[in-house]
């Protein structure tokens, strides 16, 4: 028997996800379950950018939203402050922006992305403004932690998320035996799902993990962290729970 995975993060995510699980019976599919639309258009956002400068930092957690950034700062990189990331996709894609990156090491144990680099930006001690650069729907931590610390943040939100069509929401989970539920978005989407055969969940995080609980979908297991490591073991684990045979 093989173990039908569904990944529904987005494309690029958990590199070398498929590499971990390659000696069991596990077959990954890749299926990003959210699409990306712009609130603001491109030109408007640049200025927005632009308007930043005298900020001290610029913290950024969403590789998507990093892409962004790199993009937007193309013609003036000196322009634009520090920028504090965190995870490796993210600070890939500024890799070559000509930014001055610093780069927070994520640890599981230590609360959530957000709030270890706003823990990063206030031990600096130098910044009294910072623009935060991210997505909608974003999780609150980051400005709430600085703006308790008395830093003044902005918010540029430059994408949203949307999850996708119902009858592509219902493909992602009526052949698989277990489905990786990447955000607190994508586990209410996934619960409008009409009941029917219902696999185990794998969620990125405890705040997805609550998301899913909240939205009456019961997560198997919860992976620390959205890495290829993590997320392995939270497959695995999930897996030998629904008593699913790990051996070809």
């Amino acid at each position: 028997m093989t173990i039908r995975v569904s990944i529904t993060t987005s494309d690029g995510s958990l590199p070398g996800l498929e590499a971990r699980l390659a000696a069991y019976p596990v077959r990954c599919e890749r299926l990003p379950l959210l699409e990306f639309e712009t609130l603001e258009p491109p030109a408007a956002l640049r200025a927005r950018l632009e308007g930043s400068v005298g900020c001290d930092a610029v913290a950024c957690t969403s590789p998507r939203a990093a892409a962004w950034l790199a993009e937007a700062s193309v013609a003036s990189p000196a322009g634009v402050p520090p920028v504090w990331v965190s995870g490796e996709r993210t600070a890939a894609a500024l890799e070559r922006s000509g930014l001055l990156v610093h780069r927070v090491p994520v640890r599981a144990a230590a609360g959530s992305a957000g709030v270890q680099v706003a823990a990063a930006v206030i031990a600096t001690g130098a910044c009294r403004t910072l623009l935060h650069v991210t997505g909608e729907p974003h999780r609150p931590e980051l400005a709430a932690r600085c703006r308790d610390a008395g830093i003044s943040v902005i918010e540029l939100v430059v994408y949203r998320s949307v999850p996708v069509s119902a009858d592509q929401l219902a493909g992602a989970v009526a052949e698989a035996d277990l489905v990786v539920v990447g955000s607190p978005v994508l586990a209410e989407a996934l619960a409008t799902v009409p009941a029917g055969r219902r696999p185990g969940y794998v969620a990125l995080g405890p705040v997805t993990a609550a998301a899913c609980a909240a939205a009456g979908l019961e997560a198997t297991t919860i992976a620390d962290t959205a890495t290829a490591g993590a997320v392995a073991e939270a497959i695995l684990h999930a897996a030998r729970r629904r008593a699913l045979p790990l051996e070809a």
